[in-house]
């Protein structure tokens, strides 16, 4: 795993509230995202059928295990994601081809918000990407928000802007897993494109998916509501 932080100035620009996320094209209905997890209320989140891929932790590293998996809707204020092993994996993934069972390169898990002025470096198979932001900062302590704010990919000389809006809190957009996912030697991203620290906007960045011109595209989305 390799993430450095470089902090740059950047100029001051201000704009209403709208936001927008790119790099997507008509959804592919055969890729699908989850989180093994109690959801607030009922959201859209469609059946639990198909086969479905656990992202798992083991000694030796990341692996995706086939897992089969369930969704309760039967209580009235929540609704249950769960797995078919005690475990609990990072995400769950759907679609073949895309993915498969076995190992799988992982260059970063975490949390946090990714901040203007700050370039992230991610290493996969021997290649560097920047994952980097750009925004105006506004407000003061406790009450922090970024203008015109985008997050971009940069790999071999091509940089892609992966997400715009045009106002986030502080605690907003995150990049929560990045490594490659679908097996084809490119990175793959899951970000979490949230505007504040109220729920979550998981959004999955497949590089197999994406056209010649592009290093990914948004494959699937996760809207998890706050509580």
């Amino acid at each position: 795993m390799h993430w450095n932080l470089r902090r740059l100035l950047l100029p001051v620009a201000v704009c209403a509230i709208t936001s927008s996320a790119l790099t997507s094209r008509p959804q592919q209905p055969a890729v699908r995202l989850l989180k093994a997890q109690e959801y607030y209320g009922h959201p859209s989140l469609g059946p639990a059928g198909g086969s479905w891929f656990g992202l798992y932790k083991t000694d030796g590293g990341w692996v995706l295990s086939a897992t089969r998996v369930s969704i309760d809707t039967s209580t009235p204020t929540s609704t249950v994601v769960a797995v078919d092993r005690p475990e609990r994996p990072l995400f769950l993934f759907q679609g073949r081809p895309t993915f498969a069972e076995g190992s799988v390169d992982v260059a970063f898990v975490g949390a946090g918000f990714v901040y203007p002025g700050q370039l992230h470096d991610l290493t996969l198979a021997g290649e560097l990407y920047v994952l980097r932001a750009a925004g105006t900062k506004r407000g003061r302590q406790g009450d922090i928000t970024f203008a015109n704010y985008k997050l971009e990919l940069e790999h071999a000389g091509r940089t892609q802007v992966l997400f715009r809006a045009s106002l986030v809190e502080e605690e907003g957009p995150n990049l929560v897993l990045a490594g490659d996912f679908d097996r084809d030697g490119r990175l793959d991203l899951v970000l979490d494109l949230r505007h504040s620290y109220v729920g979550n906007h998981y959004a999955l960045f497949l590089s197999s998916l994406a056209p010649q011109d592009s290093l990914v595209i948004k494959a699937a989305e996760l809207l998890v509501m706050g509580s």
